[in-house]
């Protein structure tokens, strides 16, 4: 499976991707949400999209109107993994995401059991 982990913490990109990646998933990572977009929107599309909604460039909501406005990668879940608001996660479910969760209180194996279940691999 392809995650692509869009996150401008390097921290929680390093705790999460070797979470994914001990799954034997390949994971591709964007500090930034324009790059996040690119390589969203270009083969081979990744299976899951994990999104955070403040970051540069480009912030999240853009990112995720774009990849669910988009035909070829309207289908991919996107998993919103945010430090905002219920309004702000309400917004993002809104726009199409499959979930958001609250960084602080979402460990990486929860985030491992989401993505299962949303890839129908429980």
């Amino acid at each position: 499976m392809r995650i692509l982990l869009v996150e401008d913490d390097e921290s929680i990109v390093t705790v999460y991707k070797t979470a994914l990646q001990l799954q034997g998933w390949e994971v591709d990572i964007a500090s930034d949400g324009k790059t996040g977009l690119t390589k969203a929107l270009h083969t081979p599309y990744p299976d899951v999209l994990i999104l955070d909604l403040m970051l540069p460039i480009m912030n999240g909501f853009d990112v995720l109107k774009v990849v669910k406005e988009t035909e070829t990668t309207k289908h991919i879940p996107v998993i919103v993994l945010t430090a905002l608001s219920e309004s702000e996660t309400q917004e993002a479910l809104s726009l199409g995401a499959a979930l958001c969760l609250v960084k602080t209180e979402c460990s990486p194996d929860e985030l491992v059991g989401h993505i299962k279940t949303l890839a129908g691999k429980t």
